[in-house]
């Protein structure tokens, strides 16, 4: 429907702006993991998290999203603590399929994923110039994967006013969370 404020509804009356609402529905798959290693930057733990990731669940770079938290180490000369949250944006018919994966890989294919991990923070910190030969056989936890679906509403507003042509400028656009589902 339509929504105007006081000022729109000037423009309106002239025929100038037009703002719309429109509902979208998002789905994401979400999890966790945490693991334990020793010598490493939060930027090597998250580029290294995303490449396995995005490997192993068979998404693009760009659909997904981790965030990286260093725990405290319990006693001195241990390994730190890692947590890695992680998003993947997918179309809602994906999501059961890409969930599937992501159980896969804390279960029946921990080994693998555990193996290519390793090899990737390995990766990450020679990128950098650092020794990594204190990174062997990282050990994985995953939490079990979820299907989030999010309600969001997109408002647009479209100005005519002074365009010759008659083409539509696109205004802001913005976007409010406003329900969010788990099952």
């Amino acid at each position: 429907g339509a929504v105007d404020t006081e000022e729109n509804a000037a423009d309106d009356a002239a025929g100038e702006t037009t703002t719309t609402e429109a509902p979208a529905t998002v789905t994401k798959v979400t999890g966790s993991m945490s693991f334990q290693a020793a010598g490493l930057t939060e930027a090597q733990v998250s580029a290294a998290a995303k490449t396995t990731l995005v490997s192993t669940l068979g998404v693009a770079a760009t659909d997904l999203s981790v965030a990286v938290t260093k725990g405290r180490r319990l006693q001195e000369g241990t390994a730190d603590s890692w947590t890695v949250t992680y998003e993947a944006v997918v179309e809602a018919t994906a999501a059961a399929a890409l969930k599937t994966k992501a159980e896969t890989a804390a279960a029946a294919g921990k080994a693998a994923f555990e193996a290519a991990l390793t090899t990737n923070l390995k990766a990450e910190v020679e990128k950098d110039g650092g020794d990594a030969s204190a990174i062997t056989g990282v050990t994985v936890t995953m939490t079990a994967p979820e299907v989030v679906t999010e309600e969001q509403t997109t408002t647009t507003t479209a100005n005519m006013a002074g365009d010759p042509s008659g083409a539509w400028h696109a205004g802001a656009v913005t976007a409010a969370m406003s329900l969010a589902l788990c099952w």
